[in-house]
C-alpha cells in the first residue's frame, strides 16, 4: 500500500473531510488532494505531522510494504468498529455510469412535481374570471376543476413512478449514502478526476439554475401591472415553469457530484456525518410525531370550542399554520441538534 492510500485510509477512518484534514495539517486542500491522487508527496516535516495526526509511525507512512494487522484492521473499520464495505473499481465505474444515467430522470421528476398544479391553476382562473375564454363555451369552476385535479394526479403519479424506477436502478448501492466504504487502490483517484473534470460543469449549472428560479418572479411582477385577476394568475404559472427548469438543472447537477462525494465520503457524506445523520433521523421522526399531535390536538380542542363560530373549514385552514412552522422550523431544529452533538 502506498503512501497516498494510507493517507486515504487513515482519513477515512477518522471520519475527516479533505478541508478538515488540510486545516489540522496548515496546509491547503488542493495539497491533500494532490497527496491522496499521488501527484505529490508531502515532505518530511509534513509526514510526522500526519503520523501525530493519525497516531501512526512514520514507518508504516512510507514504507510500501509495511501493512501491519493492527493498521489494516483499522483502517478496514468503521468508527463504531464495525467493518468497512469494499467499493472496487468496477463497481465504482458501475455506480457513477447508473448515477448520471438517473440524474435527468430524477430532476424530470422533480419537475414535473412543481409543474403539476399550472393546468388546475390556468383552469381555475379562466373559469373565475374569463368564463367565455374559448367563445362560446363556457368553463364552469367544477369542469375546470375536475379536469385541473386529475392532469394533477396524473402528473404526480408519473413522477413518482420515475422516483420508484430511479430508486431501484441503485438499490446496490444503498450503503454509500449509509455506511462507511473501503475503495479499492486507484478508485479515490479516478473519482477525483472525474470530479475534477465534471467541477466547471457543475459550477455553470448551478449559477443557471439559480439565476432562473430568481429571475421566475419577475413574470408575477410584471403580470402586477395590468391589474388583471386572470393575468396574475398566468404570471404565477410562468413562475412555476421557471421554478420547474431553473430545478430540473440544480437537482440533475446535484445527483451527478453527489455521486463522486459518495465514493470519496466527502462534504455530506463523510464517514461522520453519516452516523449523524442516521441519529438525526430518528430525532426528526420524533418531531414530527410532536408536530402531528400538535395539530390533532388542535383541532380536537378547537372542534369542541369554536365550532359554532368558526365552522370546520377555517378551523383545518387555521391548523394549516402548524404543518407551515413547524416546515420552517425543521431545518433550524436539524442545526441544533447536530450543535448540540458537536
Amino acid at each position: 500500500m502506498i503512501l497516498a492510500d494510507k493517507i486515504i485510509y487513515l482519513r477515512k477512518k477518522s471520519g475527516w473531510s479533505q478541508e478538515e484534514l488540510a486545516e489540522k495539517l496548515g496546509v491547503t486542500r488542493q495539497s491533500v488532494s494532490k497527496w491522496e491522487g499521488a501527484q505529490s508527496v508531502p515532505d518530511l516535516e509534513r509526514i510526522l505531522q500526519i503520523g501525530k495526526v493519525f497516531g501512526v509511525s512514520t514507518d508504516y507512512l512510507l514504507k510500501d510494504d509495511m501493512e501491519t494487522e493492527d493498521s489494516v484492521s483499522e483502517s478496514n473499520t468503521d468508527n463504531d468498529g464495525s467493518p468497512l464495505r469494499k467499493v472496487s473499481m468496477e463497481e465504482a465505474n458501475r455506480f457513477l455510469r447508473i448515477n448520471e444515467k438517473r440524474a435527468p430522470r430524477t430532476a424530470l421528476g422533480v419537475s414535473l412535481c412543481i409543474l403539476s398544479p399550472i393546468i388546475l391553476i390556468i383552469l381555475a382562473g379562466i373559469s373565475e374570471y374569463k368564463p367565455n375564454f374559448f367563445g362560446s363555451f363556457t368553463i364552469s369552476e367544477n369542469f375546470a376543476g375536475g379536469i385541473g385535479v386529475a392532469v394533477l394526479l396524473a402528473i404526480i403519479a408519473f413522477a413518482v413512478i420515475i422516483f420508484i424506477m430511479s430508486g431501484r436502478e441503485l438499490r446496490d448501492f444503498e450503503f454509500l449514502e449509509n455506511e462507511g466504504i473501503d475503495t479499492s487502490y486507484g478508485v479515490s483517484g479516478m473519482v477525483k478526476e472525474r470530479r475534477e473534470a465534471y467541477s466547471a460543469k457543475h459550477t455553470k449549472s448551478l449559477i443557471l439554475g439559480t439565476v432562473i428560479c430568481i429571475l421566475s418572479v419577475i413574470p408575477l411582477f410584471l403580470s402586477a401591472i395590468t391589474d388583471d385577476d386572470l393575468t396574475a394568475i398566468m404570471g404565477f404559472a410562468l413562475l412555476l415553469a421557471m421554478c420547474s427548469v431553473g430545478a430540473y438543472i440544480l437537482v440533475k447537477t446535484s445527483i451527478v457530484n453527489d455521486g463522486y462525494n459518495m465514493l470519496l465520503e466527502e462534504d455530506d457524506y463523510s464517514r461522520e456525518r453519516k452516523s449523524d445523520k442516521k441519529k438525526r433521523r430518528d430525532i426528526m421522526v420524533i418531531y414530527w410525531l410532536i408536530v402531528t399531535a400538535v395539530y390533532i390536538g388542535y383541532i380536537w380542542y378547537a372542534k369542541a370550542h369554536f365550532w359554532d363560530d368558526s365552522g370546520w373549514g377555517d378551523l383545518r385552514a387555521n391548523g394549516l399554520v402548524i404543518w407551515a412552522v413547524a416546515g420552517l422550523l425543521c431545518p433550524v431544529v436539524s442545526r441544533i441538534v447536530k450543535m448540540v452533538r458537536k
